[in-house]
């Protein structure tokens, strides 16, 4: 960073950029959520369970490694809700909330498929999410967008004020890290039938700089 400790705040010009470039999703995180309600907190916690095993045999099935699929979390306990003012117990839940992480989009249509015919066991499907593996030509692509974006800018501000534009005296980047805005993201209720089509579309990722130029 350069700091303009030789020029005054008159000589100056402070502008913002930014820039943004698009590179293919080719990844998803699918959430599921096991969820069963039995009058017996054993019962409800068995089938909860067999329905996860079976979950996790399907994914293992469709070839996503271990190491991709983990549990969020498991909980057991009662449910109730209220009716007239009374509170009334609807029996005992046991969920598990699990995370497969899918590093190729090769087939997610049939596995959510496959997925939603388990529904009547207990599984509903929460959502499904798009990134992108790769983000590093598209952040390059970004950053010269944004510089250009600051110095069009910067540039008009010259002008309309009789200068021209020196030496940059200051860069900096946002303090957000660059992250991609996805354009298309999922929400599934589980159900049978054909393939899920899936429309991943691409993730936009967008750069934010402030940069002070010498006016001349």
């Amino acid at each position: 960073m350069i700091e303009p400790s030789d020029v005054d705040a008159g000589s100056s010009v402070t502008v913002s950029g930014t820039g943004s470039a698009a590179t293919p999703v080719d990844r998803a995180t699918v959430r599921l959520n096991v969820d069963v309600l039995r009058p017996d907190p054993g019962e409800a916690f068995r089938d909860a369970a067999t329905t996860s095993a079976r979950v996790l045999a399907l994914v293992a099935g469709q070839g996503v490694e271990a190491r991709h699929v983990r549990t969020q979390d498991i909980s057991l306990g009662p449910r109730s809700d209220y009716h007239a003012g009374q509170e009334r117990l609807l029996g005992y839940a046991a969920t598990q909330r699990l995370s497969v992480e899918l590093p190729r989009l090769d087939g997610i249509e049939q596995l959510l498929s496959d997925l939603a015919a388990d529904s009547d066991g207990g599984l509903r499907i929460d959502g499904v999410t798009f990134s992108a593996t790769d983000l590093v030509d598209a952040s390059v692509v970004a950053r010269e967008r944004a510089f250009d974006d600051a110095r069009t800018k910067a540039e008009h501000y010259a002008a309309l004020s009789g200068r021209q534009l020196g030496r940059v005296l200051r860069l900096e980047e946002g303090a957000a890290p660059v992250v991609p805005m996805l354009r298309e993201s999922v929400a599934l209720a589980a159900s049978a039938g054909p393939p899920m089509p899936v429309a991943a579309g691409d993730a936009d990722v967008t750069v934010g700089i402030i940069v002070v130029w010498e006016l001349r």
